[in-house]
């Protein structure tokens, strides 16, 4: 099955690329910023202490542990977090449909894992 990336005229995937690895670097860069209220004893990784809350009990101490305008940045992270997901697999996706089509000018026969994995991309994120 043909790649939606694939599709794309090769001369345009460039551009495609960058943009979207540059997109995923102001979504960390912001990530960064708001991420700072959300660093606690309680939850010392911010929100990625909370996502990987290993109880209830300590997701709610985290939860404790923020104010109400962390508690607002972690909501608007959680939620602002689909729109890294949309970056980084498609920087990472059209990375690998790039590849695929170096070692495909080469005659690797491997290169048909290129679209397999620019699909995997999307399907892990």
């Amino acid at each position: 099955m043909l790649h939606p990336f694939e599709r794309i005229p090769s001369e345009r995937r460039t551009s495609l690329f960058w943009a979207s690895f540059l997109a995923s670097l102001i979504i960390i860069f912001i990530f960064a910023v708001i991420g700072k209220p959300l660093n606690t004893p309680a939850s010392p990784s911010g929100i990625v202490s909370y996502e990987l809350a290993g109880s209830v009990a300590q997701a709610q101490a985290m939860l404790d542990s923020w104010d109400q305008t962390a508690r607002l940045y972690a909501a608007f992270g959680l939620g602002f977090d689909y729109l890294f997901m949309l970056a980084y697999s498609s920087a990472i996706g059209l990375g690998c449909i790039m590849a695929a089509g170096a070692l495909r000018k080469h005659g690797w026969p491997l290169a048909q894992l290129g679209g397999l994995l620019a699909w995997g991309q999307w399907l892990a994120a």
